[in-house]
């Protein structure tokens, strides 16, 4: 139970409310000065003719001057772009031109999803075609005969299936290597 390190005196009560009152006055200047600052710099800025224009055009109440509006008033399009309301001749500033920023975003969505759109309809413009053609296929398929012996398949190339053979036979000679006619 012996101490280790040079001990503290013990704080009487009084010592304490000291303490406590000094504190006090210390965070009560410290907030006097506080307000200080924040009344001359309120003051710097109801002097200045600065609008904040982004917090205005956040809350739909951009409110333009009738004598801006008159100034602007004869410019062409082309002359106001350069302003401020065109993505590609305007110098973004962080954090005042999120709605320019906001429009280009969705510009940009905009065209992606007409790029999926046109994607997507000849993907079903591809399908209907691969359906036509898988639907000829089957047609002719049906009209091949069908045979359920060897004896009926043997009759069939007897008479018939011995002139398509010819035919194609004809038709592959006309494209022999080697052959300068046709």
């Amino acid at each position: 139970d012996r101490p280790t390190g040079p001990q503290k005196p013990k704080e009487t009560e009084e010592q304490r409310k000291e303490r406590e009152e000094r504190r006090k006055q210390k965070k009560l200047a410290s907030y006097k000065r506080w307000q200080e600052r924040k009344a001359l710099l309120e003051a710097k800025y109801k002097k200045s003719d600065y609008r904040d224009r982004a917090k205005e055009r956040r809350e739909q109440k951009q409110k333009q001057d009738e004598e801006e509006q008159k100034k602007y008033a004869h410019m062409s399009v082309e002359k106001t772009k350069f302003l401020g309301g065109d993505v590609e001749h305007t110098h973004l500033v962080k954090g005042l031109d999120f709605a320019l920023l906001q429009r280009y975003k969705e510009e940009l969505e905009r065209e992606e999803t007409e790029k999926l759109e046109i994607a997507y309809e000849e993907a079903q413009a591809e399908k209907k075609v691969k359906d036509k053609a898988k639907k000829a296929k089957e047609e002719a398929e049906k009209d091949k005969p069908k045979f359920t012996t060897v004896f009926g398949r043997s009759i069939y190339n007897a008479a018939i299936g011995n002139e398509l053979r010819r035919k194609e036979e004809h038709s592959m000679s006309n494209f022999v290597p080697g052959r300068m006619t046709f």
